[in-house]
C-alpha cells in the first residue's frame, strides 16, 4: 500500500493523524477510543474464524514507538499447559512478529501503518485456538521475554 507523503513525518514516520484515518477506513470494526498528542488506543471485537469465538482487543501505539502493543481484553487467554507462547511477559501483549527478521514484509516498522497488523492479530488467534488443544504452538517464531531482548 503506498502511503501519502503527506502522512508521514520528516524522520518517514507514518503520523498518528494517518495512522487513525488508515485504521478507521480499513478496519471501521476496530474504534479509536483514545487519541491524545501522538498516541493512540483502537478497541475492537474480531472473529479469526467462523468457528472461532469473538475476541475482544486493544491495540495501542505512540508515534515513532518501535513496537505496537495488542492485548487481549476478554476473554481471558488461559491455557490448561501452563504459559502461553509469544506473549510478552512485562506487557502481556501479544508477540506479532521479529524484530530481527531480514524480511521486511514480516515486520513492523513506524514508517509502515498499523492496518497490517491486525491479520497478523487474527493468525496469532488462531495459532492460540490450536494451541488451547494440542499444546503446540504452530505459529513458529522464537523465545523470548521482553520486547527489546528479542
Amino acid at each position: 500500500m503506498a502511503i501519502n507523503p503527506s502522512f508521514k513525518s520528516s524522520r518517514g514516520i507514518i503520523k498518528i493523524g494517518a495512522q487513525i484515518l488508515l485504521m478507521s477506513k480499513e478496519f471501521p470494526f476496530f474504534k479509536c477510543t483514545y487519541f491524545r498528542g501522538k498516541s493512540a488506543i483502537w478497541k475492537g471485537k474480531v472473529r479469526p474464524d467462523v468457528l472461532s469465538r469473538e475476541y475482544t482487543v486493544n491495540l495501542s501505539y505512540a508515534e515513532g514507538e518501535a513496537i505496537p502493543k495488542v492485548q487481549i481484553i476478554s476473554p481471558e487467554l488461559t491455557h490448561k499447559y501452563g504459559k502461553i507462547p509469544h506473549i510478552y511477559s512485562d506487557t502481556g501483549g501479544l508477540c506479532l512478529f521479529y524484530l530481527g527478521d531480514d524480511n521486511e514484509d514480516k515486520i513492523w516498522r513506524p514508517n509502515k501503518p498499523l492496518t497490517m497488523i491486525v491479520p497478523w492479530i487474527l493468525l496469532w488467534l488462531i495459532f492460540y485456538e490450536v494451541f488451547e488443544v494440542t499444546g503446540k504452538w504452530e505459529g513458529g517464531g522464537i523465545g523470548h521475554g521482553n520486547p527489546t531482548s528479542k
